[in-house]
């Protein structure tokens, strides 16, 4: 996965993670502080079993300021080829 992210007035800690579609099991995961207002780029790989029924989200925690934004861009979500 790839994107660019940013926070305007505050600091989040953004988690991405990929869980099991039908249990909810969390299969992989991805931390990130994002506490500038300035883009940042963000490059992480997740590593689950091929036969998983799964999808990505995110979580956005540990926000410091009430009227702070946490802004991502040009999410790119793809699989490696062999």
């Amino acid at each position: 996965m790839t994107c660019e992210v940013r926070s305007t007035n505050g600091r989040h800690e953004v988690i991405w993670v990929v869980k099991e579609r039908e249990r909810g099991d969390r299969l992989s995961e991805h931390r990130e502080i994002v506490d500038r207002n300035e883009w940042k780029a963000v490059d992480a790989v997740f590593r689950v079993p091929p036969p998983e029924d799964c999808y990505l989200r995110f979580e956005d925690q540990e926000l410091t300021e009430v009227n702070s934004s946490l802004h991502i861009r040009n999410l790119i979500l793809s699989e490696p080829t062999i």
